[in-house]
């Protein structure tokens, strides 16, 4: 005697594996998207260059990537451009000239 599987058990299974299938993009995506933020708003930040103060370096309208991470671990060094904020509003991007002392 053959088993015999009825034809809306096998649409059944088919389905369920489908199903399967979209929560798993949908978890890799949510997480994809957790990472994003997470990597945007605690660790690198674009800022875009406004004014002439930065020439030859930087030009109006350029987009840099800050690390935000790097001072936490040290100071900043001669050199090295930066980015604070000025006021709540706004944010500066300049270059150290000097340290403390």
């Amino acid at each position: 005697m053959s088993e015999f599987t009825p034809r809306s058990a096998r649409h059944g299974r088919r389905r369920r594996r489908g199903n399967d299938e979209a929560w798993e993009w949908v978890q890799a995506l949510a997480i994809a998207i957790v990472l994003a933020l997470i990597i945007r708003y605690f660790i690198f930040s674009p800022f875009s260059v406004s004014g002439p103060s930065m020439l030859s370096t930087l030009h109006n309208g350029d987009l840099v990537i800050v690390n935000k991470v790097v001072y936490l671990f040290r100071d900043p060094k001669p050199g090295e451009v930066v980015v604070f904020h000025a006021t709540e509003d706004k944010d500066y991007i300049k270059r150290v000239i000097a340290g403390p002392g």
